[in-house]
């Protein structure tokens, strides 16, 4: 997404007027302060952009079916960034082995790891 502009909420609702042309350079961002920001786009660049997902999503499949490695490494890859993606459980990881807290729960991510009915067990 390429950026044009970005401009407060606020000013959008006093003045679109005023915005709405940077969309011609870019996408704009509306700046909220009591929510997440907004983009304003077009429809030309947001079909562009679907598009290009759409392809990288059929070539990553292709891929796949092509080589099964790639998957078994795509999926290992994918199950750690879930881990790491936890601040609370990566800053666990990353600390001193003082113990073991048992049984790891039950997460969506160990059935399609093949994980599921093995005793795994994490570091506090």
């Amino acid at each position: 997404m390429k950026t044009a502009a970005r401009f407060t909420y606020s000013a959008f609702l006093r003045g679109p007027s005023d915005i709405l042309p940077a969309l011609e350079r870019g996408d704009v961002v509306l700046e909220r302060r009591d929510g997440v920001d907004l983009v304003l786009s077009t429809t030309d660049r947001a079909n562009a952009s679907h598009d290009g997902l759409d392809v990288g999503a059929a070539t990553l499949a292709q891929i796949a079916i092509d080589h099964p490695r790639f998957t078994h490494d795509l999926n290992a890859w994918r199950i750690t960034a879930e881990v790491w993606s936890d601040p609370d459980l990566a800053a666990r990881l990353h600390g001193e082995f003082i113990g073991d807290i048992g049984e790891v729960p039950a997460l969506p991510w160990r059935d399609r790891a093949g994980l599921s009915g093995k005793n795994h067990r994490l570091p506090l």
